[in-house]
């Protein structure tokens, strides 16, 4: 899952530790999705240091629940 990585590239002051706890989220993420019916964002801080403040927010994750179906609009009665 190096993807993860790719997409954080050097935008972030994660660390390798810290992308691998991210690594084993994403891994495992698809179950809390369809128990929650909901779709999900992982966000990920821009900065380039831990001890500035973000400058913004990368998403580096998403997933769909299987349980449910993608809306296809609102049907009018």
């Amino acid at each position: 899952m190096f993807q993860l990585d790719n997409i954080m590239g050097g935008r972030t002051s994660v660390t390798f530790d810290q992308s691998h706890r991210l690594r084993e989220l994403v891994a495992d993420w698809q179950l809390l999705s369809d128990l929650s019916f909901a779709d999900l964002i992982l966000w990920v801080p821009i900065r380039k240091d831990i001890t500035m403040w973000p400058t913004g927010h990368i998403a580096v994750g998403h997933i769909r629940p299987t349980t449910t179906s993608t809306p296809q609009g609102l049907a009018l009665p």
